[in-house]
């Protein structure tokens, strides 16, 4: 639930430099954390091991697949109206 909900949030709100980087810094004591890494250890090879983008990277993927989502959506759909109306100004 939170999963979704998380992902929904980066996928329709806009995120400054300040977010991103606050972002990555709880990403990467998380996987640290996983690990059991200390602060100075890099980072490259825990997230190849755990096989996830960086959270900018993440942000533009859900990005993305809601603008690719919003193309399905029927034209009486609240979102629909609203992109054709902000694109129109």
């Amino acid at each position: 639930m939170h999963e979704a909900q998380m992902e929904y949030g980066l996928a329709v709100s806009v995120l400054n430099l300040g977010h991103l980087k606050k972002l990555e810094s709880h990403q990467n004591e998380f996987i640290r954390r996983t690990f059991s890494a200390s602060f100075k250890s890099s980072l490259k090879v825990m997230y190849h091991l755990v096989q996830q983008p960086s959270m900018s990277d993440h942000t533009s993927i859900m990005q993305a697949k809601s603008l690719k989502h919003s193309t399905d959506l029927p034209m009486t759909c609240f979102f629909k109206r609203h992109c054709l109306i902000y694109n129109l100004l």
